[in-house]
């Protein structure tokens, strides 16, 4: 064994390095007045070597770990830093991992064999998270202040799902929405951060209705017919006539066709 060395070959009792695998003779010679005599001893060095695999980003709760596969009566088994953490197959070099906490999971798998055993840790990393794009909210008009999560450390950004809407800075998580058509109005918030990527969606409904009363008229009654835009009956909204100048009776009042008397 020419690379095997000694820490100090000339003690008694010393250190042996870099024995290779299997049986090593090494010699140790006692020399005085110009005689020697050596003594062999034989060391089987049965050590072994294993690979956890390579450390994971994942962004779920989940994934599989990849050990070095298992030779001849060799036997393994996985544990976890965490007791939340379950390992569907403790023993099994390939195995799916679940209940991942957020941040780093760490992984040891053990390995024995030949009256030795070996270790090797790999390293998990949870980088899921959530988002949040606000409340569903009603607004009066066209435009609302929107109010998503702070993406931190990653970068976000503001698209339209459905109906129609122009965003004053689309990466800001608070931000203006402008120009909404009438009813509800579909908006995404997504952000990007360590890799991994979260949405959110929050409806703002525009329920601003510009009622249309109909046309000026001139008459040559003390009565007449009155006739509004009807409304649309999904939007679940209502609608009155008063008189604001003269007098006026309104025979149905929350009709959007109705008679009007006593002019």
């Amino acid at each position: 064994a020419a690379d095997v060395t000694f820490d100090n070959p000339s003690l008694v009792a010393t250190i042996a390095r870099n024995l290779p695998g299997g049986t090593s003779a090494i010699t140790w010679t006692v020399t005085k007045d110009g005689c020697s005599s050596p003594a062999s001893v034989s060391l089987l060095n049965n050590s072994i070597y294993t690979s956890a695999g390579s450390n994971q980003i994942v962004c779920n709760p989940s994934t599989t770990l990849n050990a070095q596969k298992l030779l001849g009566t060799e036997t393994g088994f996985w544990t976890v830093d965490n007791a939340l953490v379950i390992i569907a197959n403790p023993t099994g070099p390939g195995t799916l991992v679940s209940n991942l906490i957020t941040g780093d999971n760490t992984f040891t798998w053990t390995l024995n064999g030949n009256g030795c055993s070996v270790s090797q840790n790999v390293i998990v990393s949870n980088n899921a998270f959530t988002v949040s794009a606000g409340s569903d909210n009603i607004s009066c008009g066209p435009s609302f202040g929107l109010a998503a999560s702070d993406p931190l450390s990653g970068t976000g950004l503001w698209t339209v799902s459905s109906g129609t809407g122009n965003f004053a800075s689309s990466s800001s998580f608070g931000t203006t929405v402008s120009g909404m058509n009438n009813g509800p109005n579909s908006f995404v918030w997504s952000v990007n951060r360590n890799g991994c990527n979260a949405s959110d969606t929050v409806i703002i409904t525009n329920d601003l209705y510009l009622a249309n009363a109909g046309v000026d008229r001139a008459i040559c009654s003390n009565q007449t017919t009155v006739s509004a835009q009807p409304l649309n009956p999904t939007w679940g909204a209502s609608g009155s006539w008063t008189a604001l100048t003269g007098g006026g009776v309104f025979t149905t009042p929350t009709a959007a066709s109705t008679l009007v008397t006593g002019l």
